[in-house]
C-alpha cells in the first residue's frame, strides 16, 4: 500500500466531528441550570461545570487542528516544536476530559431524590439515615402536604408503626408513658 493514498482527514471534516459535541455540551449546560430545582443547586452546577468543560475541550481540538494545519502549511517546519506543541495540546485535551467527565459523574451522586429530599450515596441509601427501614416518597410526600385530613393520619399512623417497630416497642406500649393530662384532655388515642 501506497503512503500517498492515505491522508489525514481534511481539518473541515475534523471540525465537523466536534461542532456536534460541543452543540450537545453546551446544551447540557443549559439543561443543568434550568432543572436546578430538581437536581439539586450542588448536582446542576457540577453538571453545567462539567458539560462546559467537556465543550471547551472540545473547542480547545478544534483549535488543535488548526494550530498544527498552520503549523505544517509553512515551509518552515521545526520537528521539535511541533511535538511540543502537539504534546501541550494532548495534556491539557486530557486533563479537561477528564475533570469534565468527573463533575458529570459527581453530580450523579448527589443528584435529588424523586421526591424532593437529597439522595444518599451508599449502603444507608436503601435504608434511611438511620439504618432502619424508611417510610417511603409516597409516606412522605403525605407528609409534607397532606390532600386531606385522611391521608394526613394515615401517613401519621404508617410512621408511627414503622417507628415503634424501628424501636421494638408495641404500639400499645407506649400509653402508659403519657402523662394523666393528655389522657384526660382526650389527646392520646389509646393503642390496640
Amino acid at each position: 500500500m501506497d503512503s500517498s493514498t492515505v491522508e489525514p482527514l481534511s481539518v473541515a471534516v475534523q471540525i465537523g466531528l466536534r461542532v456536534p459535541v460541543i452543540l450537545i455540551a453546551l446544551a447540557g449546560v443549559l439543561l443543568a441550570l434550568l432543572m436546578m430545582r430538581r437536581l439539586g443547586a450542588l448536582a446542576a452546577i457540577l453538571t453545567a461545570a462539567g458539560s462546559l468543560l467537556i465543550a471547551a475541550d472540545q473547542a480547545a481540538q478544534v483549535v488543535w487542528v488548526l494550530h498544527l494545519r498552520s503549523m505544517t502549511s509553512g515551509g518552515d517546519l521545526d520537528i521539535d516544536t511541533f511535538n511540543s506543541v502537539n504534546n501541550a495540546y494532548a495534556v491539557a485535551d486530557a486533563v479537561m476530559i477528564t475533570i469534565g467527565v468527573a463533575l458529570v459523574v459527581a453530580s450523579l451522586l448527589l443528584r435529588r431524590s424523586p421526591d424532593g429530599a437529597a439522595a444518599v450515596t451508599g449502603p444507608r441509601a436503601l435504608a434511611g439515615s438511620s439504618g432502619r427501614r424508611s417510610l417511603g416518597a409516597a409516606t412522605a410526600r403525605r407528609l409534607r402536604a397532606p390532600a386531606s385530613g385522611r391521608s394526613w393520619t394515615v401517613a401519621v399512623a404508617r410512621r408511627s408503626r414503622a417507628h415503634a417497630a424501628a424501636r421494638r416497642v408495641r404500639p400499645g406500649a407506649t400509653a402508659g408513658l403519657v402523662r394523666p393530662a393528655d389522657r384526660a384532655r382526650g389527646s392520646v388515642v389509646p393503642g390496640p
